[in-house]
Formats: structure tokens, C-alpha cells, sequence
């Protein structure tokens, strides 16, 4: 790529770049050659952002005016804002492709998930409101392309258009913001003069549309291409909040918004609940796998919602902690993990089976030294170290301490506790079946047994996932996120009501046969199935009226014309 070109719109061809090679090389390339490419320009482009962060942040402007309605055209600026959530973005992109293989042998998801990225970056690297608004449709296209691909595929189903529904509607109100606001002010610069309340208002609304909010969550995804495409667009519309509430933290004054993310919060804890008891009746387990997926995504997009709220300038937490776990869900979905076992394949695993008499002498050695070894054996086992992987992500969603999700869900049980708000209970009664959910999911993943072929890029990626997890739980410095602010309230009573939801969900859990039928009722009422058959129900009747009204217009006797004159008429008649 040429050096005259400046560094943020290189982070956004290398993708384009990327996707192009993959797709006009398709035919010739195998799939996990595929794979590779699309995991090297991932990375090349996050190298680029890492780049920018050593480098002062310039205003860079495109000599190309997209609309005429506009007197702008478009430009990006790499603050530490954007950049943060563009590195964890790229790298979750990086390993998104390597872990997941496809449906198909020459599958377009692998390119169609780089021009996603493209649209993420383009948005999150937006000086101005056009950019914004391009940048979002270039990632609403290729996530119509994901789902319009995934539907042509009649053995494996696929998501419906009604996951892009939300993102048309975001992009839609982006661009009459911008035209508003060129037109009202004579720019559309976010980084200008102070913003006018209701252009912030606007932002914030097309970001919860972006990051499908309860109740505009997904539903019955079949696959985990369709979830880990749901990735990106959710995270930048998390950033796109976050970007609003850093301008002016105003969204904290409506109620509304509060009330929102609770929702969210309880839906998810409860779906998370009553899906893990779906994955655990189900012998396969991949049914539950998918609702569970959908479940944590509600709640987490709800836990962005409140931590922006609470705390503007560390809203940017989410962005890192929800692509990070839902990613590696979302790989482990795809590569079998949740089943937990040890490929029996592969010149690392004939090479340790090679060492089992010498292994046997030594334990027979030590076992009159340490009687417990024996037990504590089974702990090593392959099986059980692929079943901590994922194990890791849930407890990350479940905020348990050393992981990324504790940075934001110790503070919001202290912010509602030192604001003396009733809001923390109904956040603890969520988080208790949120963790009745997690213990149900890892008890299935030590359960499982089955042998299955190796997958070795899978256990990388969701390895380099939970890495950085972990890394962000521990050391959160590097990854240039704002220290959320300490909290006035005791530690012991926030230690107190953070581990109570982790003793009572154990005791949830291990009461799941019992509670079997109340999960089912609470899954059907909670997942709005029956609100949108009822919504299409009503669709469907309202395009029969018209489709009957223009029968009548235009049908045999021309009754339309009829009625028109007679209508003419007796308007005439009245006005003499």
C-alpha cells in the first residue's frame, strides 16, 4: 500500500484490500488458506492501529464529496477513544476468521466479515457525522450479505433480515442527522463546536438501534457465522453510545434509558438461566449453545447501557469485554468445544501418548508421598483444559474477579449502592440466574466426553481471546481504557453482595431438574416469539387491506374511478 496514503484510512483499506484477494481468489484458495489470509489482514490492520497510537492524532479528510447535500466530505480522526475500541475490534475480527471454519469449503464469510471491520473502523475513526453515516452502511451491506448468504444455504438455515432491520434503521437516522445538522449549523463535525442536545439524543438512539437492545435482540440463530457476524455491529453501536455519553453525559437525566438497561439485564440473566438448562436436556447440545449465545449478548449489550449511564468516561468498557467472550463463545459454538474433549489425533497427541508408561512409574512413585495425586489427577487431562477455555469467557460475562467483566460489574453494584438506588436488586436477582446459568454450562462442558477431530486454530483463537480477558482483568493499563472511578461504599458490603450471586446461583443450579418446566415458560415469554408472530400476524392483514383497496382502484369495473368521482363530486357540492 502506498506510504502517501495517511494511516487511519489504511486501517480501513487493508480489509477492503483483504476481502477483495479473498473473494477474486476464492476458487483457487482452499478454506483454511482462507482463513489464514483473512486472519493476516486482520492483523495487519491492527498493527496499523497500534501504530497510531504512538503517532498525534490529526484531522485526515477524503478530497471527495459523496452527496452534494453535504458541504463536508468525509473525515477521520484517531483519538484514544477510537483507537481502544479498533485494536479490540481488529483483533476479535483476527480471531473470529482463524477459529471459524464456514459452512461451506469456499464459504464468502471469512471476506464478508473483513468488510465489516472496514465499516466498524470507519465509524468508530469518524470526525464527522457523514463519515458516520457511510461507515455504518458499509456495515449494514456486508452484514446483509452474511444474512442473504446464510439463507441461500437450505441445509444449514441461517439468520433472517430481521437482525439488519435495527442497523437500516440506525444508518437511516445517522444520515437525517447529518443533513439536519449540515443544514441547521453548516457542518457536521463531532469534534467542533458543542453539539445541540437533540443531535446527541439522535446519536445515542441510533446506537441502541446498532447494538440490539432488548427487545430488538437476535432470535433463533442456527449458526455460529450468524452470531459472530452480530459482533461487530453490536460493539460499534456500544462505542457509538460511549462516543455520545464522552461528548456530553446527558442520557443519565431520562429514566427511560435506565430503565431499558435493567430490562435488558433481566431478560439476559433469565435467558442465560433457562438456555443453559436447554443445553444441559439437550444431548447434543448445540440448540442451547445458540439460545445461551443470544442470551449474553442481551445481557451484556444491557450491562453497556447502565455502565454508560453510571459512568461516561469508562464506557467504553463493554467494546472490550462483550466481542471478547461472545467471540469465544461463538468459536467454541462453531469448533465443538462445548463438548470438552481431547483430540485423539494430531503428532502432539501421539507424542504425549508415547509418554504414558513413564508417566504411570512416576505416579506410582509419588502416590505413597501424596496420597491425594490420584485424585487430583484428572485435573491435567486435555479434556478438561479445553473445557476451561470457554469456561473462562462465561465466567468473564458472569464478571467473576481476574477477568474483564469484573471492571465493570464490581463498579455498577457500587455506583447503584453509594446512589442508595433499588436498582442494585433487581440487578442482583439477574445476576443470581446469570450465574445459576454459568454453573449449568460448565457442568455440561466437563460432562462431555466425545471424540472429535483436533481443531487447532479454533483452540488458538479462543485461547488468545481468554488471554485477553484475563489481561484486561489484571492489567487493564495497556489496553488505553479509562480506570473506572472508586466508589465512596465499603468494600466489604460490595464484596458481600458481589459473592452472594455466586453462592445462590450455585444452589440455582444444582436445582435445575426441579425448575426444568419454570425455565421453559420463562424462555417462551422472554425470547418475544409470540410478539413477533403476533406483529407479522398483523402485517400480514394490513398488506391483504391494501392489496384488496388496489384490486378495487384498479380491478375489473374500475371501482376506484367510481368512487374517486363520487368523492370529487360531494367535495364540489360542500363547497358551494
Amino acid at each position: 500500500m502506498p506510504l502517501s496514503i495517511a494511516l487511519p484510512i489504511r486501517t480501513i483499506l487493508w480489509p477492503l484490500v483483504g476481502a477483495a484477494t479473498i473473494l477474486v481468489l476464492g476458487r483457487l484458495l482452499p478454506n483454511w488458506l482462507r482463513r489464514l489470509a483473512a486472519a493476516g489482514f486482520a492483523t495487519l490492520t491492527l498493527v496499523v492501529l497500534s501504530s497510531l497510537r504512538s503517532v498525534e492524532a490529526v484531522r485526515v479528510a477524503l478530497s471527495w464529496q459523496p452527496i452534494n447535500l453535504f458541504r463536508t466530505s468525509p473525515t477521520f480522526y484517531a483519538d484514544s477513544l477510537s483507537l481502544a475500541a479498533g485494536i479490540t475490534l481488529a483483533g476479535v475480527t483476527g480471531a473470529l476468521v482463524l477459529g471459524i471454519r464456514g459452512r461451506q469449503p469456499r464459504t464468502p464469510w471469512h471476506p464478508l466479515m473483513l468488510i465489516a471491520l472496514a465499516g466498524s473502523l470507519a465509524t468508530m475513526l469518524a470526525a464527522n457525522l457523514l463519515t458516520l453515516a457511510l461507515g455504518s452502511a458499509l456495515l449494514d451491506l456486508a452484514l446483509i450479505a452474511i444474512v442473504l448468504w446464510a439463507r441461500s444455504d437450505e441445509e444449514q438455515g441461517g439468520a433472517t433480515l430481521a437482525v439488519v432491520v435495527p442497523g437500516i434503521a440506525s444508518t437511516s437516522l445517522l444520515f437525517f442527522t447529518a443533513l439536519w445538522l449540515d443544514a441547521s449549523a453548516g457542518h457536521t463535525s463531532l469534534a467542533g463546536a458543542r453539539l445541540p442536545t437533540q443531535v446527541l439524543q439522535l446519536l445515542a438512539i441510533a446506537g441502541l438501534l446498532r447494538m440490539l437492545i432488548f427487545p430488538l435482540h437476535p432470535r433463533r440463530l442456527s449458526a455460529p457465522q450468524d452470531a459472530a457476524a452480530l459482533l461487530l455491529p453490536v460493539s460499534t453501536g456500544i462505542y457509538l453510545l460511549a462516543r455520545v455519553q464522552a461528548l456530553a453525559p446527558l442520557l443519565a437525566e431520562f429514566g427511560g434509558f435506565m430503565a431499558l438497561g435493567l430490562l435488558a439485564v433481566i431478560a439476559g440473566g433469565l435467558l442465560v438461566w433457562s438456555g443453559g438448562l436447554v443445553a444441559v436436556a439437550d444431548e447434543e447440545g448445540r440448540s442451547g449453545i445458540g439460545q445461551l449465545w443470544s442470551a449474553g449478548l442481551i445481557y451484556q449489550t444491557g450491562y453497556a447501557l447502565l455502565m454508560a449511564l453510571l459512568f461516561p468516561r469508562a464506557a467504553l468498557w463493554p467494546v472490550l469485554c462483550l466481542p471478547l467472550a461472545l467471540g469465544a463463545l461463538a468459536i467454541w459454538w462453531d469448533a465443538g468445544l462445548e463438548r470438552a474433549t481431547a483430540a485423539r489425533t494430531g503428532r502432539l497427541w501421539q507424542a504425549w501418548q508415547s509418554t504414558a508408561p513413564q508417566r504411570a512409574r512416576l505416579i506410582a512413585r509419588l502416590r505413597p508421598r501424596f496420597p491425594g495425586l490420584a485424585r487430583w489427577r484428572g485435573l491435567v487431562e486435555v479434556r478438561h483444559l479445553l473445557a476451561l477455555l470457554p469456561a473462562i469467557a462465561l465466567a468473564s460475562i458472569a464478571g467473576a474477579p481476574l477477568t474483564a467483566g469484573f471492571r465493570q460489574r464490581w463498579p455498577l453494584y457500587a455506583g447503584l449502592l453509594a446512589q442508595g438506588s433499588p436498582d442494585v436488586l433487581l440487578l442482583f436477582a439477574a445476576d443470581v440466574f446469570l450465574v445459576a446459568g454459568f454453573w449449568l454450562v460448565l457442568g455440561l462442558s466437563l460432562r462431555r466426553t466425545r471424540r472429535r477431530r483436533n481443531a487447532p486454530g479454533a483452540v488458538l483463537a479462543v485461547g488468545l481471546l481468554v488471554l485477553a480477558l484475563l489481561a484486561a482483568g489484571i492489567a487493564p493499563d495497556g489496553f488505553g481504557l479509562r480506570p473506572v472511578p472508586p466508589s465512596t461504599v465499603s468494600a466489604w458490603g460490595s464484596g458481600l453482595l458481589f459473592i452472594l450471586p455466586w453462592l445462590l446461583g450455585a444452589w440455582l443450579a444444582r436445582r435445575a431438574s426441579h425448575l426444568a418446566d419454570y425455565a421453559r415458560v420463562v424462555q417462551a415469554v422472554l425470547s418475544l416469539d409470540w410478539l413477533y408472530r403476533g406483529a407479522s400476524w398483523l402485517g400480514q392483514r394490513l398488506a391483504g387491506l391494501f392489496f384488496w383497496l388496489g384490486q378495487v382502484g384498479e380491478g375489473d369495473g374500475w371501482w376506484g374511478w367510481a368512487l374517486i368521482i363520487l368523492a370529487l363530486g360531494a367535495a364540489f357540492l360542500a363547497a358551494r
